[in-house]
């Protein structure tokens, strides 16, 4: 159907004003095509008609609105623009639905919402003395009205209808014809003659009269007649068929038959005869089976009474009952249900699927007959709300029990024995059943529990919330008071009192006790090939592990003393004295109460910068233990290692505290030692690490998200936890505190460190970061990120401005002068190069012509603020990690800078000058401010750029051509795309529908939310108009290209491959990309190299970082080394003293040539007393046996060093640097009788 065909259509269908409308008319209609050509027509559609298509949408199934998200969400973006106030407002209503499935009611700062609120008061108050809207609108329904007013008198109607409209009348004529057919038909029978009807024009139905066609008799051969309900079925007593009737025949109506009423031959009368006779004798079986069952039941001694709401839970015998079992064990701990954030999506806790629970003899009809006699006996009294009981605030990341008020943590478990009940008399059987309520925190609590268990049946649910409401009739009173309901079951790796971990099932059951009254949520172990339960918890000493029961319970009382000491300290002043008090009352507490040892590391695990695998209690008891949760790609535990530097200052080892971090992995490719000893030596980590790769530790301690400390006194108890960002003051504030309580205990330890950073050799890149190029090609600029420097590159690699040193800071001025810190994001227009200085949290600029560097925005300080429109240096950033150059409304030139506001999880924009912007906004050149995204760690694609959310934003690329920036999300591992029109976020590749779910990672090609990536750190597109768009996917190892017009995800560069198309190369967690003409520029990162991908050879090579001199801008003048290997020439002995001349001859390979953007260069050196003095220097240019130079030899220059430094390239256009040094002895001897007095150097490369 083409748009103007649609628009036809849509006209019809909806143009019509004077009649009544639904939303379901069109919405079974539309398709994905239709909505396509609805999008090209739009603008030629009237207004009402706009309105009516949008409200449709409504309708739709949300499968579909899912499906047509893409075109939907284009069809109200267009509506947000149109000119009419009431399409607009409903397009800017609808336009988080398509997504989010809500409806947007945030209007306050729309213009439009707010002219039209305006013009409604104002007719209201015109009209200020009438009510404008009856009573009934401020009440939810006519029951509330009904409850709160008492009973309303009926209506008085002021307006009637001049004339009824023509379908009413047409109705009524119809109805009173038809009254009056049904009426004739019983006194006037006609003949069944059937005779030949012309179609009709209008729609007919079974009370349509139709005059001069005579009435059907219906046939008398043992068929229902029509008006019965349910369907025919063949009556097994046949019955005498009725004589006609011999009366004169009258002018009467008939009356239309459905299929099934019609006259069936006798084949096909027969059939439906047998199938009633088979159904009939299969009743009277189950009657009679029940009848017998019955009469069992009632001779049984046991005399027992069921509630209405639990009877699909009774089975003839106790033994048939598997959903209620009877738990027969010893005592066990109480939890709350675990929100942990890691732990659920470990390899180690892993949900299986639900159990059956329920045996054949419990039917569907049993559960549905108990749901509704639940609904009905709660719904006789209104489920209500107490609120005389205050709502206990609970920190959802700490676990918390499910008991009832007052009651202890961990309760015993009663045995159940198969005591007699008593018999209940028929008073207590018929007394009235009492009203049953629920209080808030019951049901959000109920509501929780259901949501985390995946074994529960819709039976056993009845059976919790009638006994949470109020309900003490016990239904199963054979087994006892106390009943318990298995409400999930999960595999969890359990640690074993050989220190070993094992796979077991989990069960989480509900307890109720019928005497009591009192409900508890229950945690078993069991194996999972047998079915005894297993309970036990764990508590650590030294050497050996000691199950017990309290352990568990003990940690929960410890994390609620923790929160309760954060929550104090919130409420008391640095500078007040209480606050030591506090921190001493919490230390005592827990020291000589709670006492909680903290489990010890596992063993076989790998440590980092220590020469030797550590132990709790062998090696660090005595000293005060940080222990630092954390995974390295979290930019919030980047954050705090500036925290944990300030407490390795203040304190040394001598002093008693030690610093241990413990990693624990996010995503599959952290959790390899080598990778985390790159994340060490880039972040310049200087305490012990371990890799805990199955975070075992986390899970003991219940650790709930990343980064997290935890403080362990010198008996290895647990002291204190810090979760999150931002707690430097009140940790260094704690340990001061531990050490005074714990003094006569300190006892510091003799760590070995072993630094990784002492070990590596030094490289001309470390830990490269970004790296980008100038417009026209002939500029490389590289973040030199573990050098904390920028450099400047020819396209062949030679450096022509090195800009910082490689020591951290933050200085502005000339090159030499300057200093960052773990610099990431560049970009360069003309010649001047922007730089996103992330540890420093400031934008950095780079001038090219007067060679000198100065801050843009930042404070230098890592800030919270997540809206901006302060002005450069007032305005305070967090970790910007990629910028890129765009422009603004109606700009012609680059006069932006678009920032990944890693910190933050945002998009910001900094303003090189004075601009117009978005909603005709306009904003003063240095002003930094948000562009998309809502600040929250999410995977949330909106419309609304301030709805949507990010993941710690990595990569930047633009199209202006498209409109829209690309951003690589490295967190929810997605490429997203954003609209440069109005900041609107769209999903790419990766991830999930789930906004919430930032583990839907993988290595997969596919289209869409079916690509799984895993960390992206860089995108890059290779043309504007068409893509495609190249990935860095950084934990993968890969490069991969998505099409832009199919959303198709593919690699293009990947290790350990043979699929066709795919470039075999092993990359290391590459970083960022950049294409110019025909080759893309790779940054791998952990490899230290600049990469160069041929686009036309499909090759990749590397790109040599050739530092011209020795000496480069910020490189400063260090004492003289030897470098390169050193080779001994023959030692040279002259008669006397006199000048020795040097001559070098250079032998390159074949078809290689010196290389001229890069002079290769000579440097003679003396030894003296250990100590190397420059005496000459030059360039070499020419691989001919030439002389450099002539010295004076004496008696105090006998030791020579000839310093070669040769750049060459190969056929490949590869250039490289080699370099020697040649060891030149000098003797003085009279005797000597040689006349030779020159040395000649012979470099082969």
């Amino acid at each position: 159907m083409a748009a103007g065909d649609t628009a036809l259509w849509l006209h019809n269908k909806l143009g019509s004003t004077d009649d009544l409308w639904s939303g379901k008319t069109i919405c079974s209609q539309i398709n994905q095509a239709k909505l396509q050509n609805i999008q090209a027509c739009y603008n030629a559609l009237q207004p009402h008609v706009k309105v009516k298509l949008m409200l449709s949408f409504l309708h739709l199934p949300r499968r579909n609105v899912e499906q047509w998200r893409a075109d939907l969400e284009e069809i109200l973006l267009m509506a947000t623009h149109d000119t009419d106030q009431w399409v607009s407002m409903i397009g800017e209503i609808l336009k988080t639905f398509p997504s989010m499935g809500t409806l947007n009611l945030d209007l306050e700062d729309n213009g439009i919402f707010s002219e039209m609120t305006s013009d409604l008061n104002k007719a209201v108050k015109k009209a200020a003395g009438a009510r404008m809207l009856p009573l009934e609108c401020q009440f939810l329904n006519k029951t509330a009205l009904i409850a709160a007013t008492g009973q309303q008198p009926q209506p008085i109607k002021h307006f009637a209808l001049k004339r009824k409209p023509k379908s009413a009348i047409l109705r009524a004529e119809l109805l009173q014809k038809s009254t009056e057919v049904a009426s004739s038909k019983k006194n006037n029978p006609s003949s069944s003659l059937p005779l030949k009807v012309r179609s009709f024009a209008k729609k007919m139905d079974d009370a349509t009269p139709l005059k001069g066609l005579p009435n059907r008799t219906p046939p008398s051969s043992g068929f229902r007649s029509p008006g019965t309900s349910g369907p025919s079925r063949v009556n097994p007593t046949p019955t005498t068929p009725m004589a006609r009737p011999t009366s004169v025949r009258k002018d009467v109506g008939i009356k239309l038959l459905d299929m099934e009423e019609l006259p069936l031959g006798a084949k096909e009368a027969k059939r439906r005869r047998k199938i009633a006779e088979m159904e009939a004798a299969e009743q009277a079986k189950k009657e009679k089976e029940a009848a017998a069952a019955a009469a069992e039941q009632a001779a049984a001694t046991t005399v027992s009474y069921t509630p209405d709401y639990a009877a699909g839970l009774v089975n003839p015998a106790p033994s048939k009952l598997p959903a209620i079992q009877a738990i027969v064990t010893g005592t066990t701990p109480s939890l709350g249900p675990s929100v942990s954030y890691v732990p659920q999506i470990r390899a180690n806790t892993q949900l299986t699927a639900p159990l059956a629970m329920t045996s054949a003899t419990r039917t569907q009809q049993a559960r549905d007959n108990l749901q509704q006699q639940l609904e009905q006996q709660l719904g006789q009294s209104q489920i209500r709300t107490q609120s005389s009981l205050p709502v206990q605030s609970q920190n959802p990341l700490q676990p918390t029990p499910v008991s009832l008020p007052g009651q202890p943590p961990t309760q015993p478990i009663q045995q159940l024995n198969n005591q007699q009940p008593q018999l209940q008399t028929a008073q207590q059987q018929n007394a009235p059943k009492k009203g049953l309520s629920l209080t808030r925190e019951q049901m959000l609590e109920a509501q929780e529990m259901f949501r985390t268990s995946n074994i529960v049946t819709r039976p056993e649910k009845a059976l919790i919330l009638g006994f949470m409401a109020g309900s003490r009739d016990n239904p199963c009173p054979q087994q006892g008071h106390i009943l318990s309901i298995r409400l999930s079951e999960t595999k969890e790796m359990v640690l074993q009192a050989d220190n070993t971990s094992k796979p077991m099932l989990a069960d989480v059951f509900f307890q109720m006790n019928y005497q009591t009254g009192e409900w508890k949520r229950i945690k078993k172990y069991r194996e999972s090939s047998k079915t005894t339960l297993v309970c036990f918890g764990y508590v650590f000493s030294p050497h050996l592990y000691v199950y017990t029961t309290f352990n568990m319970a003990d940690l929960m009382e410890l994390l609620t003393l923790c929160s309760e000491l954060d929550e104090d300290l919130s409420n008391l002043s640095r500078g007040d004295s209480h606050r030591k008090e506090r921190i001493r009352k919490h230390i005592q507490t827990i020291d000589t109460k709670l006492k909680y040892q903290v489990p010890d590391f596992e063993k076989d695990l790998q440590w980092l910068n220590i020469a030797s695998s550590l132990s709790l209690y062998d090696n660090l008891k005595g000293n005060i233990v940080i222990l630092d949760f954390f995974t390295y790609c979290c930019i919030n535990c980047v954050h705090v290692l500036p925290d944990l530097e300030k407490v390795e200052q203040k304190y040394s080892l001598n002093d008693g505290v030690v610093i241990i971090g413990v990693h624990s992995a996010k995503f599959e490719n952290e959790k390899v030692s080598a990778n985390i000893l790159s994340a060490i030596l880039r972040y310049n980590i200087h305490h012990p690490v371990v890799n805990d790769h199955d975070a075992v530790l986390w899970n003991k301690l219940q650790i709930q998200c990343w980064p997290t400390f935890v403080v362990v006194g010198p008996d290895c108890q647990f002291l204190q936890t810090f979760v999150g960002e931002g707690h430097r003051e009140n940790l260094l504030e704690f340990i001061d505190e531990s050490l005074a309580y714990f003094k006569d205990k300190i006892n510091p330890c003799d760590l070995k460190l072993s630094l990784e950073k002492d070990k590596i050799n030094e490289t001309p890149l470390q830990f490269p970061g970004k790296v980008t190029t100038s417009n026209d090609g002939k500029i490389l600029v590289v973040s030199d990120t573990g050098h904390h420097r920028i450099l400047i590159l020819s396209p062949l690699g030679v450096v022509q401005h090195c800009v910082g040193g490689t020591d951290r800071g933050n200085v502005d001025g000339s090159f030499t002068e300057a200093r960052f810190n773990s610099p990431q994001g560049v970009a360069i227009f003309g010649d001047i190069v922007y730089v996103a200085d992330t540890d420093n949290h400031i934008i950095r600029e780079i001038n090219l012509t007067s060679n000198t560097v100065r801050t843009l925005a930042g404070t230098g300080v890592q800030g919270q603020d997540k809206e901006g429109g302060k002005s450069g240096i007032n305005q305070e950033l967090s970790s910007p990690w990629d910028v890129v150059l765009g422009k603004s409304t109606e700009s012609v030139k680059e006069n932006v800078l678009y920032i990944a506001m890693a910190g933050t999880h945002q998009i910001w924009v900094y303003f090189l000058q004075d601009s117009d912007w978005l909603k005709g906004s306009h904003h003063s050149g240095g002003t930094c401010l948000r562009f998309s995204g809502s600040g929250q760690e999410e995977n949330r694609n909106n419309s609304y750029p301030t709805k949507a959310g990010f993941a710690q934003p990595s990569g930047l690329a633009l199209s202006p051509t498209l409109g829209l920036m690309f951003v690589a999300d490295s967190e929810s591992s997605t490429v997203r795309k954003v609209s440069l029109k109005d900041g609107s976020v769209k999903a790419l590749v990766g991830g999930e529908f789930d906004p919430m779910n930032l583990f839907a990672y993988g290595d997969k090609d596919g289209k869409g939310y079916d690509c799984k990536l895993q960390h992206p750190l860089g995108v890059a597109i290779v043309t504007e108009e068409s893509g495609p768009l190249l990935v860095a996917d950084s934990y993968n190892h890969k490069i991969k290209s998505v099409d832009l017009k199919t959303s198709i995800c593919k690699t293009v560069v990947g290790p350990d491959t043979n699929d066709d198309g795919v470039i075999k190369f092993q990359l290391n967690e590459p970083g960022g990309l950049c294409v110019s003409q025909d080759k893309v520029y790779i940054a791998d990162t952990n490899n230290h190299q600049i990469r160069v991908l041929d686009l036309k050879t499909q090759s990749i090579s590397n790109l040599p970082v050739i530092f011209s001199q020795d000496e480069t801008d910020s490189r400063p003048k260090q004492q003289i080394k030897l470098k390169g290997p050193i080779e001994d020439m023959k030692c040279l002995v002259l008669p006397s003293i006199g000048d020795l001349t040097f001559t070098l001859e250079i032998t390159l390979p074949e078809g290689s040539h010196l290389t001229e953007d890069s002079p290769s260069r000579w440097v003679l050196l003396s030894e003296k007393n250990g100590q190397y003095t420059e005496e000459f220097r030059g360039e070499i240019k020419s691989v001919e046996n030439s002389e450099i130079c002539t010295v004076s030899a004496n008696e105090d220059l006998s030791i020579l060093y000839c310093q070669c430094k040769v750049y060459h390239c190969g056929v490949d256009n590869v250039c490289k640097m080699s370099q020697k040094t040649f060891k030149q002895v000098v003797v003085i001897d009279p005797q000597s009788l040689t006349s030779r007095r020159n040395s000649h150097i012979h470099f082969g490369v």
